[in-house]
């Protein structure tokens, strides 16, 4: 086993590490001599780091009927759209109790009209994140898992965008818990898998379908064919 796994979460306190290569699935002692473990941490300040593998293969290495690297991936991925979720939800209520009790020109910032569609976009967002977490769990369709990394992604930014520019410079603070979040949504929004490569892996396997195969993944009418 050869190569670098970058951002691997907690890699440094880890005992054993599950790597893949291609379906095959290897389970390698922390201590292994072939092993080196460079710590890091994301934007929010949790350890992540680089694991470099120069590490002969041997029988006791091997994990039979390990789970395919998809699935694995697949996982790992929903649980990332979660964590945004309540990431998000948390982002929003921030930014609604903050509009909602400060004021300016003695009105609530959220009477302004440009305060109150921003807050609503970001809203709208977090919901549509929710729902498609919600689709991706009610059942094993690993396409319902695109779908959520893709919206759940494409919420964080939207979202950690309109937070700090609601709370203005009081966001920015150490002081103020908003960061707690949105350093999060920043960080988790790319691992796992980036937007851009669960919005292919969406396209590739929606496209070939049609307008009217789409229609029916969408509303959950799919035939077994």
């Amino acid at each position: 086993l050869r190569g670098t796994a970058a951002h691997v979460p907690w890699a440094a306190a880890a005992r054993t590490l599950l790597v893949y290569a291609g379906d095959e699935a290897f389970a390698v002692p922390a201590g292994h001599p072939g092993l080196r473990v460079t710590p890091g941490h994301n934007l929010a300040a949790e350890p992540r780091d680089d694991v470099t593998f120069d590490v002969p293969v041997t029988d006791g290495m091997r994990l039979t009927g390990a789970a395919p690297a998809g699935t694995v991936r697949a996982e790992a991925a929903l649980l990332t759209a979660a964590a945004l979720t309540g990431a998000l939800e948390t982002a929003v209520e921030h930014t609604r109790r903050h509009v909602t009790t400060r004021e300016q020109f003695g009105r609530p910032l959220l009477a302004f009209q440009a305060v109150g569609q921003t807050l609503a976009r970001m809203t709208s967002h977090t919901l549509l994140a929710g729902t498609a977490l919600d689709a991706a769990l009610a059942g094993p369709d690993p396409l319902r898992v695109a779908a959520a990394r893709v919206l759940t992604g494409r919420a964080a930014t939207l979202v950690a965008r309109g937070a700090h520019q609601l709370h203005g410079a009081m966001g920015v603070t150490r002081e103020h818990p908003l960061h707690l979040s949105t350093r999060r949504l920043w960080s988790w929004r790319d691992e796992n898998g980036t937007q851009q490569f669960w919005a292919r892996t969406l396209g590739a396997a929606l496209v070939p379908r049609g307008s009217a195969g789409v229609w029916s993944w969408l509303t959950d009418e799919e035939t077994d064919s």
